[in-house]
């Protein structure tokens, strides 16, 4: 059985980008399970979770917002730099 080509409008780098992302998502379910069950197990009984208010939310999404707003700057210089024509041997 032969293996399906990739078209060539999907490069090979952004399907590694795309797995990357389910990874960490997984993980941070793994993560968020763990500390829950860790909450569970020390809390002592009758101990309300606790629930993340609307303050979190909105501070976390400006974060957000700033580090990809940072990202998107800095991707353009990132290009320049890392183009072909610029490559030197010495």
């Amino acid at each position: 059985m032969s293996t399906p080509a990739i078209p060539e409008s999907v490069s090979r780098g952004r399907m590694i980008e795309a797995r990357d992302v389910y990874k960490a998502f997984g993980r941070t379910t793994i993560a968020y399970g763990t500390s829950l069950l860790a909450f569970l197990r020390l809390a002592p009984a009758g101990t309300a979770i606790p629930q993340l208010g609307r303050d979190y939310y909105t501070i976390m999404g400006i974060g957000l917002l700033i580090a990809f707003g940072v990202i998107t700057l800095t991707l353009p210089l990132l290009r320049r730099m890392t183009a072909p024509s610029t490559v030197r041997f010495e």
